[in-house]
Formats: structure tokens, C-alpha cells, sequence
């Protein structure tokens, strides 16, 4: 039966040391596990699944690498592609990612208002518009342009006459 390859693996840090289920490594990341710290490896997984009563044989992927996180610099066994040692840290670097990308876009949306300006429909006066659909200076010359516009509705509309 093959045994089923582990990726992933936590690394603990001690006293300057790095350990992988108790097993010593004597690596300094990023790097291949060595055959011979995979094999030593090996056999501590295989206890701990022999112990979780596991029918199945465990062992390191032989393409394992030593890395160090990189938002937390915690170390661990994953392929060699890896970059991020947890799901949490998956999902912080995804928020942070996120929040950048928010920042960015609200600086050009803030640099773009700022460089937008509009002619009042009422005074002819210059405004800096605040948002796209700004079309007068002040709130008087909204009413009076509302006011004006409906007068010259009243005053084109036909007289109806009575028969």
C-alpha cells in the first residue's frame, strides 16, 4: 500500500533550534529537507499515526522544503511553492491585500473628485464636484434654477380655451 504524503507540516522553534515532530533539524530556510531528516521524519509521523490508530502509512513528500512564513516568519514543511504556513495567515494576507487595494483605489477616486470641476447651471460659477451628478455651487441655486425652469414651463404651455 503507498503511503499517503504529507505536505504541510508545523515546525517548532526552540532554543534557537528547529523541530518537526520532535525530530531535529539542522536547516536553515528556505531549503530542501535532507533524506536524511525526511527519513527520521518518516518514522515520527509513522508513530503518531500508529498511535491515532491510522491504517494507512504516512510519510514526508519528497519534495518538501523548509520555509519561513512570510507574514508571521514561522517555520514550516510544505512544497516548494509555498509562502504562507496557515490558513490564518492565508486569510490576514488576503485582508491586508484587500485593505491595500481599498487604499489605492480611494486615493485615485479621491485624486479623480478633486481634479473634476463643474459649471453651475444657474450662476455660471466653476465648482469642485464632490461626487459625478454635482450640477450647482449651493442649494439656492438648485431651487432657484427648479423655480426658474418651472416658470418657463408655465409660461410655454398653451392657454386652453373653451368652446
Amino acid at each position: 500500500m503507498l503511503p499517503k504524503l504529507i505536505h504541510r507540516l508545523p515546525v517548532v522553534e526552540s532554543h534557537g533550534r528547529l523541530y518537526a515532530l520532535g525530530v531535529p533539524l539542522w536547516l536553515d530556510p528556505p531549503c530542501r529537507v535532507s533524506d536524511d531528516h525526511c527519513w527520521k521524519i518518516d518514522d515520527a509521523l509513522a508513530t503518531k499515526a500508529a498511535a491515532e490508530g491510522a491504517n494507512r502509512p504516512v510519510a514526508l513528500s519528497p519534495s518538501a522544503w523548509l520555509h519561513r512564513c512570510a507574514r508571521c516568519w514561522a517555520p514550516f514543511i510544505d512544497v516548494s511553492e509555498a509562502r504562507l504556513c496557515s490558513g490564518q495567515c492565508r486569510a490576514q494576507a488576503k485582508r491586508e491585500s484587500v485593505r491595500r487595494a481599498s487604499a489605492k483605489r480611494s486615493q485615485r477616486r479621491a485624486k479623480e473628485h478633486a481634479e473634476r470641476t463643474v459649471t453651475c447651471r444657474q450662476c455660471g460659477k466653476a465648482v469642485g464636484a464632490s461626487r459625478s451628478t454635482r450640477r450647482y455651487c449651493t442649494p439656492a441655486c438648485r431651487v432657484a434654477w427648479h423655480r426658474a425652469r418651472a416658470e418657463r414651463a408655465a409660461l410655454a404651455e398653451p392657454s386652453p380655451t373653451r368652446s
